[in-house]
């Protein structure tokens, strides 16, 4: 560290040094702006002169690790403290050693000090200058040649999330323009006040209760689940999307993590749920948690799932003290009028929960509608939350999945949790209307190499790419456009329509884009038809008798498209996909090969470069109004498009529903439906639902 605020470079590092020109300094992990900019009055090299820096010319150094037991008197004791440290020691010659400490063998700083037996209840380093006798092994793990280190000012290197034991920077004196760009930012990110999230230092304590804990099984195995590579490309991709792209992702990311029910209360209630008879007793234990978790919630939907929880439960409790007649109509109506009034917010979040809610009078089974569509959040909230600011939030989030991910291997930082949470993040990230490639890949070079890169289309990628990557690249093209080394820029014509905004779709609106979705189902339908019918075969071949009995009405007609979008908010832009079953397949599987059918069939997909966006098993679900697997596959190109896998039974009720569904669906999209509509959405999802119940 150094403490004079600059930056003292010694002769083996300093040839990119112009001594006029800025200098940037960068550490890894990159997944935030990590190159901080010096002015050149804040470097100091030896090549001019400086003292500190002709130091480090002259001194050998090693990355060390010291085992040690601190004697209390004379003699080594049983109950003598312990103590291990770690981080870079500097072999001082003889001649300079200063005469203050002259009795002294070895002087370290107490921010080395990682554990202490002391330490039963926190980190309690010395504040001051403190004398050690001490018996133990000092080891080298690494050793610097004289003028391998450089002194960086301590907050320059807390801002690139970096410490002092052995920390690998990159020195860049010699690119003025880059300097001069990376300036630029950082004084904007240093305008927005944006703090960095560097997530505590996690361990695995060796004793557990009253055991000792000798196996590192758990964290060998938590480190080979990739968690890191996940996080990594999950993040990358995010930064690299513009705004509004960041910010949808965000407002749903942090449902499931840093909100949702509490795990506990969450099983409590599912146990109940489980249960053909329910004391309300039992309910009512669940009640006031189930209303602390409104005071824990921070976001405004969040706080509105829980106060509907809570209200549910209260009212189910209620439900089982009398006896309560079968329903009638004007029961039905009576339950909607009292319906609570559902946020913009989260209608537009839980889209699906709040259509079937409004049609869902009975407590117990909101209850449950609430639970198959909120999930538990990770308790304790894991650090780096804003409500305010969700995309930082978000970006936080991400940053803590590589975190864990990179200490996996040394301790047990919740690698599976983060895993399985991934999961559901990379599904949100594929579903992000907009989604943009992320134009700095490997694949870049060879693109450059053969001349084929489409400078314009580069640039509109990158256009709203909020990292540092981004700026620098986007730069690095226009410059090489002004010298002649990429061609010429062409002419742009200016958006008629801003892509970021939406509208409602008008039935002509809703008309003209299903034509769209029509259109471009159609171009990918030879290709994937090809596939679907090369999986059946395959599925065949492994004795597995399959039929696709949709397979002449896989794509769907503009007309039903027309009365799905009419009403919808959509983009404006015509670029984007909002239909992704304009073309379907459905595979009908015998009862005894349906799970086997299946995860062959996914499998056989993804061989072909399929990925899968989302996959939803309406098997599992309670009051289900539909049954069967659905599943939206991506192609190589980006086209999303739905897989169906159904037993015989799921297949007939699908088509016994058919009607059902297309009056259900012409209900919702009436707004301001009135007590005799809504009474009759109730009676259709009734009917649709005994269909599906007489499906095993």
């Amino acid at each position: 560290p150094s403490g004079d605020g600059h930056v003292h470079v010694p002769t083996l590092k300093s040839e990119t040094l112009t001594g006029r020109d800025g200098v940037l300094i960068g550490r890894s992990p990159y997944d935030k702006p990590n190159l901080r900019p010096f002015a050149a009055g804040q470097v100091r090299s030896a090549v001019d002169g400086d003292p500190t820096a002709g130091f480090l010319d002259q001194c050998v150094a090693i990355q060390y690790s010291f085992n040690v037991a601190q004697k209390s008197g004379e003699k080594l004791a049983a109950a003598d403290p312990t103590f291990f440290a770690k981080g870079i020691l500097i072999v001082v010659p003889d001649e300079m050693w200063p005469a203050d400490y002259a009795e002294r063998g070895l002087v370290m700083s107490a921010e080395d000090v990682k554990c202490h037996s002391s330490w039963t209840k926190g980190k309690d380093r010395v504040t001051v200058d403190t004398s050690l006798d001490c018996v133990g092994i000092l080891q080298a793990t690494e050793v610097f040649a004289p003028g391998s280190l450089v002194a960086v000012p301590t907050g320059e290197q807390k801002k690139l999330d970096g410490d002092f034991d052995g920390d690998t920077v990159i020195i860049l004196g010699d690119r003025p323009r880059l300097y001069e760009h990376v300036r630029e930012f950082d004084q904007k990110e240093q305008a927005r006040g944006l703090r960095s999230l560097k997530p505590p230092k996690s361990h695995t304590p060796a004793i557990d209760g009253e055991r000792y804990q000798f196996s590192r099984a758990s964290q060998i195995l938590a480190a080979t689940q990739n968690v890191l590579e996940t996080y990594t490309s999950l993040q990358r991709n995010f930064l690299a999307q513009p705004h509004e792209a960041r910010q949808w992702f965000a407002e749903r990311a942090i449902f499931g993590i840093y909100e949702g029910v509490h795990h506990e209360l969450r099983r409590d209630i599912g146990n109940l749920l489980n249960q053909d008879q329910v004391r309300g007793q039992d309910i009512q234990d669940t009640l006031a948690r189930a209303r602390h978790e409104i005071e824990v919630a921070r976001h405004p939907v969040a706080r509105e799932m829980a106060a509907l929880l809570a209200a549910d439960l209260e009212a189910w409790a209620a439900s089982t003290h009398e006896q309560v007649p079968p329903e009638t109509v004007e029961s039905v109506n009576d339950a909607n009028d009292a319906n609570p009034e559902l946020s913009a917010a989260l209608c537009a979040l839980f889209a699906e929960l709040a259509e079937t809610y409004a049609a869902t009078p009975q407590p117990r089974e909101r209850v449950q509608l609430l639970l198959d569509h909120y999930r538990a959040r990770i308790d304790p909230r894991p650090d780096g939350y804003n409500p305010d600011d969700l995309v930082e939030s978000a970006n936080n989030l991400l940053s803590l999945g590589i975190k864990v991910g990179t200490d996996a291997y040394k301790s047990d930082t919740g690698a599976r949790l983060f895993m399985k949470k991934s999961e559901e993040l990379q599904r949100l990230l594929h579903q992000t209307p907009g989604l943009k490639s992320v134009p700095y890949v490997k694949g870049l070079a060879a693109t450059l190499n053969q001349g084929r890169l489409d400078v314009d289309a580069t640039l509109e990628d990158l256009k709203d790419n909020p990292t540092l990557t981004a700026s620098i690249m986007e730069t690095s093209i226009k410059l090489a456009t002004e010298q002649g080394i990429l061609r010429n820029l062409s002419a742009r014509q200016p958006a008629a329509e801003d892509c970021a905004m939406t509208i409602t779709l008008t039935r002509e609106e809703a008309s003209e884009r299903a034509r769209m979705e029509a259109s471009r189902a159609k171009e990918a339908e030879e290709t994937i038809t090809a596939a679907a019918l090369s999986v059946a075969t395959s599925l065949r071949t492994a004795d597995i008798q399959v039929n696709m009995p949709h397979l002449e009405r896989r794509l769907r007609s503009t007309t039903s498209m027309t009365d799905q979008l009419t009403g919808m908010s959509a983009p404006t832009g015509s670029h984007v996909q909002l239909v992704s079953n304009a073309l379907r397949h459905v595979f009908e599987v015998p009862d005894k090969d349906f799970t086997r059918a299946f995860k062959a069939a996914m499998l056989a997909f993804d061989e072909q470069g399929y990925s899968e966006v989302s996959t939803t098993n309406w098997f599992k679900m309670a009051k289900r109004t539909f049954v069967g697997i659905q599943s939206v596959l991506t192609t190589p190109d980006g086209y999303r498009f739905q897989l169906e896998f159904h037993t015989p039974g799921s297949y007939r009720a699908k088509v016994d529903n058919h009607d059902t569904y297309k009056g259900l669906i012409r209900l919702n999209q009436q707004a301001g439906a009135d007590a005799l509509e809504q009474a009759k959405a109730v009676e259709l999802a009734q009917r649709a639902r005994a269909v599906c119940s007489q499906v095993a």
